[in-house]
């Protein structure tokens, strides 16, 4: 079995005024939060994301500072609210500011050990080389993780480095200044041999985190570690995340078209990389954080994304499709007799889980950790693949159904993220129960903190969840005028991403084909035809509960609905009364004593009522269709 962990959550907050929310969002010196508080980090990184975005609809500064001098970059640095930082970053606020005590956002998230929020900070190029009132510089207050003390160091050589380059320039531009004038005045008409030399903008990069390194004073290795991370994973914008190409040497292409035909293994093992003798580095006579990112590096290289280090299995992302999976490849790992004669693979991992859950006649666990944007949600399905593909299942099409769960569940619980295109907003465990030979009997799948509000709210350049859109390419005509649904960008759920919101044609067939396949997965699975109708139906009535508009009505702050039409269409698709709809969203009822009050609800409140209600609905139909995989999927005796 496996586990994949993501936690997110969020709720919508208040905010009156930029104070209010800087005293709102706390100290900075309460950081450290236990990992089952992780949501409630969540929840309060959204809200003041969503609070950041109104005082910029407001026309509010964002950096205005308290009177401690601290802004709410500085917060949002040390609480490693990266969506917040990279916001503000966007809209020009200054990175450099400093507080009473003189420490600017980088040498918070350097002192708090934020590696994301350093590179972030850096990127934007703020100021490695300020000094706080102790006279300390960022690299300086971060004191145990080297990793990060080294993104900074190599930052203030580069720094420094510029200012020279700009203060030589600055020389030579006053000498050449006299000159130019004397020049000029002898004939004025020389506009066209005038050129205006300028340096454009860096666009912003995504980043990838290497783990926490041990704390020593040679960050030689960090350094050189430093490069490589430099050149091969942040080299790429934000714009054109999903067409890195690295182009790994030493493997062979790959040809599609054959891949269902039987090929001999000598040309099956010319699609791996090169076997290296530096496969497990825990075998290395001397194993020291220098030696394990030189062979990393000196593998990834050569083409080998793959390294052991005894029981673990280090996977790198190279953002690229390699021609290193597939039935041909699994096999090779199936029919070996020793699993260390092949390449590192994610397949030699699962193989070795499952012969030792035969032999040992025990339950076998494998955790998939990283960041976002690892590879988690592709590793777990490469492992649950071969394993089932190594396996015979008592009951038909049940192998087939266990693999559909993987990308049926992306569809409803993944969505884009600034990082990640495909990032996982929902924790899994699944497991997979065999008998003792070797048979499947059958899954079942729990799953956790879904980020439910990211069906009300998401950044600007992110995404709702996938199914959404999916959902208006996918419908018939017929059946999107009968939900109700116009374009995505019309429903205010959607339009919070415009450019994914204007489905252009080739999203539009790649999210038709995508449509289909969560339909043929469902009733793979086992939900029948009018099921999959009525998952469409709420996730349109969802859409619709976001586009209900409520007005002041009467002299106690109280709402009324102002669109009707809205609340009987949501009436309509979840077969409730419209009345008593409308009376839940606007008014609040009482119990005292026994007697029942209705309270009237304001326009915030029953905002925030309407939002919940959304949320609700679609935490209740994910955690609806989980329940309908476990049934669908639950063990079944052993025929064999």
């Amino acid at each position: 079995m496996d586990s994949q962990i993501t936690v997110k959550c969020g709720k919508k907050c208040k905010i009156d005024n930029e104070q209010h929310m800087i005293q709102k969002n706390g100290s900075m010196k309460d950081n450290n939060t236990d990992v089952c508080h992780d949501h409630f980090r969540i929840d309060k990184e959204q809200s003041m994301l969503s609070d950041c975005q109104k005082l910029l609809e407001r026309n509010e500064p964002l950096d205005k500072p308290d009177k401690y001098g601290i802004t709410l970059l500085h917060i949002a640095a040390a609480k490693a609210y990266s969506s917040v930082v990279h916001f503000l970053l966007q809209h020009y606020v200054n990175a450099d500011q400093v507080d009473d005590t003189g420490a600017t956002a980088l040498h918070l998230s350097a002192k708090h050990e934020h590696g994301v929020i350093v590179k972030l900070l850096l990127d934007a190029h703020a100021n490695p080389t300020v000094c706080d009132r102790f006279g300390r510089k960022p690299s300086e207050v971060c004191l145990s993780n080297s990793f990060i003390r080294a993104l900074l160091v190599k930052a203030e050589v580069k720094f420094e480095e510029k200012r020279k380059r700009a203060e030589q320039s600055d020389d030579s531009l006053e000498e050449e200044h006299d000159e130019t004038i004397d020049s000029l005045s002898d004939d004025d008409n020389h506009d066209d041999d005038l050129q205006v030399l300028f340096k454009p903008i860096p666009q912003r990069r995504s980043m990838i985190i290497s783990p926490i390194l041990n704390n020593d004073n040679d960050d030689s290795s960090t350094t050189k570690m430093m490069n490589i991370f430099d050149e091969k994973l942040n080299n790429h914008t934000n714009d054109d995340r999903n067409n890195v190409n690295y182009h790994l040497p030493n493997i062979v292409p790959y040809d599609h078209k054959r891949s269902s035909e039987k090929l001999p293994n000598d040309h099956l093992k010319q699609s791996l990389p090169t076997k290296l003798p530096n496969d497990d580095l825990a075998l290395l006579p001397e194993i020291s954080e220098q030696s394990l990112l030189y062979d990393l590096e000196i593998r990834y290289r050569q083409g080998q994304i793959y390294t052991y280090i005894g029981d673990i299995l280090i996977a790198l992302n190279p953002f690229d499709h390699l021609p290193i999976y597939g039935r041909q490849i699994s096999e090779l790992y199936k029919n070996t007799e020793s699993i260390v004669s092949l390449p590192s693979h994610i397949y030699g991992c699962a193989e070795r889980l499952y012969r030792n859950m035969l032999r040992e006649k025990t339950s076998q666990c494998v955790v998939i950790s990283g960041l976002s944007g690892s590879g988690k949600t592709e590793s777990c399905k490469y492992i649950v693949q071969h394993i089932l593909s190594r396996s015979l299942s008592v009951e038909t099409l049940l192998n087939m159904k266990i693999n559909q769960v993987n990308s049926l569940m992306e569809a409803f619980g993944n969505a884009k993220t600034y990082i990640n295109n495909n990032s996982s907003r929902f924790g899994k465990y699944l497991e997979i129960h065999f008998a003792p030979t070797g048979n499947v009997l059958g899954a079942n799948l729990k799953e956790y903190l879904l980020e439910k509000s990211r069906v009300i709210s998401h950044n600007n350049d992110e995404g709702n969840f996938h199914i959404f859109y999916y959902l208006f390419a996918g419908l018939s005509h017929d059946m999107l005028v009968r939900n109700g649904l116009r374009v995505p960008s019309e429903h205010r759920y959607m339009s919070h991403n415009i450019e994914l919101a204007q489905l252009d044609s080739a999203r539009q067939v790649e999210y038709r084909k995508k449509f289909q396949m969560v339909k043929q997965s469902l009733i793979t699975i086992g939900f029948s035809a009018e099921d999959v109708q009525s998952i469409f139906t709420i996730l349109s009535a969802i859409l619709h509960v976001g586009d209900v508009i409520f007005v002041p009505h009467g002299s106690n702050d109280g709402v009324r609905v102002k669109n009707n039409g809205t609340i009987d269409k949501i009436a309509e698709l979840l077969q409730l009364s419209s009345m008593e709809l409308s009376s839940a969203l606007v008014t609040e009822l009482q119990v005292t004593r026994g007697e029942q009050i209705f309270r009237e609800r304001n326009i915030i409140q029953a905002s925030e009522c309407r939002d919940a209600f959304a949320k609700a609905l679609y935490g209740r139909l994910f955690s609806w269709i989980v329940n309908g995989i476990n049934s669908y999927l639950q063990p079944v005796e052993d025929e064999g």
